[in-house]
């Protein structure tokens, strides 16, 4: 639920800074930069904490902050006091939260499924998030095509909500934080860094996903500004893009089981990895509006 509300948001909030704040493409990309750059400050700080607490407990505190917070947007448009400040600063806290939940999340389902039945849980998982971004986009074409960009951030908000919700009904039981004495936080940040830099495979998935997403989230930051300043498209037919584009994702979220069975995970994920490429090329030579749709799959 919580991914039908952030497809939403994929495509509502670029458009906001872009068609009512009149952003450029810098303050569109630091925008962008604003949502994930709590990753990298607090994705360490996020793992040790997440060890210590209940998780689901912090997943669902991070779904109604998350809400809480993307509720100020549509509230300052409508108040007439909305501004490009308030979107970064949104953003910030939003990505921070989201950061907790990524971790926790990940954390958690390992602890109610066990060897087969988690790589089948993760697949699943990953398959309502496609579901979620393939729903998302298109829906918010349609809202803001409605009701204005703004206002169609109220649905992502109410998402959070809902999953926050959701979350909260599960009622397996989730194991105590290990009692006693604790190290601290400084000491278990530099072990979890040594065990990465000292396990190559560990190692080679860290850096490859840091350079993937720094060069995936500057390809998303201009897409926005492309369709709508270059191609001319409308918020409609930018959310059928976006609906098109996140059919792979679907397709992909089938494949993870079985491509691991046959070829092993290290090499299907290089596989996987390598298979993106030929997309962005096509994207960066998109010449008008029908090319760019077929393109983005």
């Amino acid at each position: 639920m919580s991914q039908v509300g952030t497809g939403v948001t994929v495509l509502a909030l670029p458009l906001v800074a872009a068609v009512n704040l009149g952003a450029t493409p810098f303050q569109v990309g630091l925008l962008a930069a604003a949502e994930t750059a709590p990753l990298l400050v607090l994705g360490l700080l996020a793992g040790v904490w997440a060890d210590r607490v209940r998780r689901k407990p912090l997943m669902v505190a991070a779904d109604l902050g998350r809400a809480a917070l993307l509720l100020l947007i549509p509230l300052a448009w409508w108040q007439g006091w909305l501004g490009f400040p308030l979107l970064v600063g949104v953003m910030v806290a939003a990505g921070s939260l989201s950061v907790l939940f990524d971790i926790a999340s990940q954390s958690y389902t390992a602890t109610l499924l066990r060897g087969e039945q988690l790589l089948r849980g993760n697949s699943l998982l990953h398959t309502s998030y496609s579901v979620g971004e393939v729903l998302g986009p298109g829906l918010a074409g349609a809202l803001i095509a409605l009701v204005r960009a703004p206002a169609a951030l109220a649905i992502d908000a109410a998402s959070f909500l809902l999953s926050g919700l959701l979350l909260a009904t599960i009622r397996a039981p989730e194991p105590r934080p290990a009692d006693g004495p604790r190290r601290p936080l400084r000491a278990d940040l530099l072990e979890g860094v040594r065990v990465v830099a000292a396990t190559p495979e560990l190692r080679a998935l860290g850096l490859s996903t840091g350079v993937w997403n720094l060069f995936d989230n500057a390809r998303l930051a201009m897409l926005v500004l492309f369709m709508t300043r270059d191609l001319g498209l409308g918020a409609a037919t930018v959310g059928i893009v976006y609906s098109v584009s996140s059919v792979g994702w679907l397709l992909g979220t089938l494949l993870p089981a079985p491509a691991a069975r046959r070829l092993g995970l290290g090499r299907a994920i290089l596989a996987g990895a390598a298979a993106t490429a030929p997309g962005g090329v096509l994207i960066a030579l998109a010449g008008g509006p029908p090319l760019q749709a077929a393109t983005m799959v």
